[in-house]
């Protein structure tokens, strides 16, 4: 029962595929540290500088995070959010309509005229010129 809870937390965590923002890898360490100390602790037969370490681990890890969420909130604000909310941005700002299946995109500016933008690389799109 443990391991289905387990395994539908994980599959929930990053239903995207996609990096949410910066700070998730530090949150992840942040967790599993916070895990370790919440199963060792209750137990006498720890010894008291593993939990030490683990503690001045989860205090380094939050103030890892802590300078990285406020460098990038002065330096770059973009990378705090996520990855996919900065790719439509990206596409937005540079007038990008969307692509079809044969790897063309068209822009906002020729979209009236209908002139394609091609992506090179993809078969498809060199198969059909």
């Amino acid at each position: 029962m443990a391991i289905d809870f387990f395994n539908v937390l994980i599959q929930h965590s990053d239903v995207s595929g996609t990096k949410s923002h910066i700070l998730k890898p530090i949150t992840w360490v942040m967790g599993i540290i916070i895990g370790a100390l919440v199963y060792l602790a209750p137990k006498p037969s720890t010894p008291s500088y593993i939990l030490i370490g683990l503690g001045v681990l989860l205090i380094l890890a939050f103030f890892l995070g802590g300078y990285t969420y406020f460098y990038c909130l002065r330096e770059n604000p973009d990378a705090l959010r996520s990855e996919s909310y900065v790719i439509s941005k990206m596409a937005i700002e540079r007038g990008l309509v969307g692509d079809s299946s044969l790897g063309r995109l068209i822009s906002n500016k020729n979209a009236s005229q209908k002139q394609d933008l091609e992506i090179t690389g993809t078969e498809e799109a060199q198969q059909h010129e």
